[in-house]
């Protein structure tokens, strides 16, 4: 399923109980939360978005594949669920919001962000063998809170991360 060439969602925009392979929103007018509630999605990647509420919030979905620039959206709210690969990267605005609750992620890939707004990471479960992977990155102001990072494996490459917060999460030894 692709949403693409100017497409404008001025109300509702919710996708709940559905299974689909690939969902690709990309070239959209966003004035309203797209909510992705309760799915099943194998790849989901999100594109250029313009609008005025650019706003995505993914509840209690399983995703194979999330590839988030975080430029796209001024407001990103992930709770529950799990994701096997979640890749953000590119740079957003001052007072943007990413907030990832209460989620299992088996790789969580930091790359190329450059962290303007406000990142929480909050109970987030890696499982063993899974990765956490921060590339060429400032986090700026990024909250790591409760979550067990300490069976996973950890990359760090070339990474900022004096402004981030760390309360009771554990990383591997």
């Amino acid at each position: 399923l692709e949403l693409l060439d100017n497409t404008r969602f001025s109300s509702e925009f919710n996708f709940k109980n559905v299974e689909v392979s690939t969902l690709i929103v990309g070239a959209i007018s966003l004035d309203t939360v797209m909510l992705i509630a309760e799915c099943n999605i194998i790849n989901f990647q999100i594109g250029n978005i313009k609008g005025e509420d650019r706003s995505l919030s993914i509840d209690n979905s399983v995703i194979g594949e999330l590839i988030l620039k975080i430029s796209a959206l001024t407001k990103i709210f992930i709770n529950g669920g799990s994701i096997s690969n979640l890749v953000l990267s590119e740079s957003n605005e001052k007072e943007s919001i990413v907030n990832i609750e209460k989620t299992t992620i088996v790789k969580l890939k930091f790359e190329r962000v450059f962290n303007n707004g406000l990142i929480t990471l909050r109970e987030l479960q890696i499982p063993p063998k899974g990765l956490v992977s921060f590339r060429s990155s400032n986090l700026g102001k990024a909250d790591f809170i409760y979550c067990n990072f300490s069976k996973a494996n950890l990359e760090f490459e070339n990474c900022k991360i004096t402004e981030a917060f760390f309360s009771e999460t554990e990383f591997p030894k």
